[in-house]
């Protein structure tokens, strides 16, 4: 059986000036597995320009989640874990493992959930052995 990739929403920050209380909410919008997102933050300075392009980065673990279940991205240190919302379904709590608030504010900061694709791919051939001992090589240039 082959899984589909999930489809995700991202529906609030919780910004605060202590990384273990502010976190990110999505939603499962449609039921599959997250292997190919991440959440990143961008800062904008006074004029609206983009001083900072993906600042930080939250690759999400790949891991299979139902339709209407949720995903809260704690920006501290923890244990990722699991339990039953309110709602019915699952919520997943994970941990970013920093030591610093990430969401800013003061300096214009905008979270977003990206998508990611493969572009491009290229075989990376084995490591090349030495060549044996009395063979000379060309000297790095």
């Amino acid at each position: 059986m082959v899984i589909q990739w999930a489809e995700l929403e991202l529906l609030r920050v919780e910004n605060d000036s202590e990384a273990d209380e502010e976190y990110v909410l999505i939603q499962v919008v449609k039921a599959g597995h997250t292997g190919r997102y991440a959440v990143v933050d961008s800062t904008y300075d006074p004029s609206g320009r983009l001083s900072n392009h993906f600042r930080h980065i939250f690759i999400l673990p790949r891991m299979i989640v139902g339709k209407g279940d949720y995903i809260q991205i704690y920006t501290g240190i923890g244990d990722d874990t699991s339990f039953d919302n309110k709602a019915g379904t699952k919520t997943k709590v994970l941990y970013w493992g920093s030591e610093d608030p990430v969401w800013n504010d003061k300096e214009g900061d905008e979270a977003r959930l990206i998508k990611f694709v493969v572009a491009n791919r290229v075989q990376v051939p084995p490591k090349k052995s030495p060549p044996p001992r009395g063979i000379k090589t060309k000297p790095r240039q």
